[in-house]
Parts: structure tokens; sequence; C-alpha cells
């Protein structure tokens, strides 16, 4: 029987264990190049790449970065198909590597409450009232990012589409690429509502 030197103490000994993840945060832009320059040099050294689908469907893909997913997952409650929503795995592209992780799209709409009142937004086309033309501050949707999945859920969404679209480029919208600078500005007071930011930000900021 060991000595009790020779032991763990309990608590140790039922602690879990987790592997550490190794995680670095890149804009879509900045994916390809480094994973590009890393191949170059011989060196794989991610496992998993979580970004928009333009960045996969546009840069990743063709680009021949990536492998079929489906014959790297081990858990037997994720191959299990009758536990994914409609049964099966939602890919967007035939080869099969890039997974929808959700359906749902967030941080649509800000609001700087000094200048307008949350509550008079009870309907997007409400956007296209004309007191706030000149007044809304975008997420350039001619990019990826939020400002993009934004504009393509207007044009899915059966009530707006490229009509409410057109509309709100009417608004006279100003369009930026710099996510920091867009939350900042609504910030500041310069634009009433904003559209398509980053949501972790923006909340960060609030």
């Amino acid at each position: 029987m060991p000595q009790p030197h020779g032991r763990k103490n309990g608590s140790e000994c039922f602690k879990p264990r987790r592997k550490k993840a190794e995680y670095h945060a890149d804009s879509g832009a900045g994916i390809l190049p480094r994973l590009s320059a890393e191949r170059k040099a011989d060196r794989y050294l991610w496992d998993v790449v979580i970004t928009g689908t333009t960045t996969t469907l546009e840069n990743l893909i063709p680009a021949r970065v990536l492998d079929p997913l489906e014959a790297n997952l081990i858990l037997p409650e994720v191959k299990d198909l009758k536990l994914w929503r409609n049964g099966a795995l939602e890919f967007l592209d035939p080869g099969r590597q890039l997974l929808v992780m959700t359906p749902f799209q967030r941080g649509t709409l800000f609001v700087n409450s000094t200048l307008a009142n949350p509550k008079e937004f009870k309907s997007y086309k409400d956007l296209l009232d004309p007191k706030w033309k000149g007044k809304i501050i975008a997420d350039d949707p001619r990019k990826s990012g939020p400002g993009q999945a934004t504009f393509t859920f207007f044009f899915l969404h059966p009530e707006l589409g490229v009509k409410f679209i057109r509309a709100i480029a009417g608004q006279g919208l100003t369009l930026l690429r710099d996510y920091a600078q867009e939350v900042n500005m609504l910030g500041q007071g310069r634009y009433s509502v904003g559209l398509g930011f980053s949501d972790s930000l923006a909340e960060q900021r609030a």
C-alpha cells in the first residue's frame, strides 16, 4: 500500500483533467496570409478555424487550407445526426468543410439612448423615418463582417429584402470598416443609430 507521503491530495485526484487550447485572434483578412506563410514553412499549427462565411467560402476553401470536418468528429453525441437540427450537419459548401454554428444574427441594431429612444424602434422599417436621415452609421456590408451578416439578414427577410436595403441606403448611411471607430462615433453622439456593429465590442463599451 502506498505510503501517505506518496499519495496525491484527494481533491487533486478528482480534479477534472482538461487540455489547454491555444487561441489566436485575427481578422478575417488576416487568417489566410497567416496560414499560407506557416504552410510555406511546413508548419501546421492550427486544428480549427472559427470565422465568417465570406472568409471561408471566398478565401480559405479556394486556397485548399481546410480538410473535411466530419472525419475528425469524435464524440458519439456529436456524430449522432439525430441530435442535430433537421437531422443533419449543416454545411455551406459541397466539400463539407464549413459548418454553420448558428442560424441567428446578433447585434443588428444599436441606439445612442441620449439621441434616440430605443422604444421608437419596433420594426426595422422604423429606420426609414426621415428624421433618421444622415444619422445612421453602419459597418460596411461590402466586406466580410457583422455589417455584411446584417445586410444578408435584411436581404433574406421576407418582409424586407432588396426594397428595404435600397430604402435604407437612401437614408444617407455612413459606412465604416473599423469596429472600434463605429462604436466610438455612436457613443460620442455623432450618430443616433448603429447598424451591424461588432456586438461584443459594443457591449464592452456600453
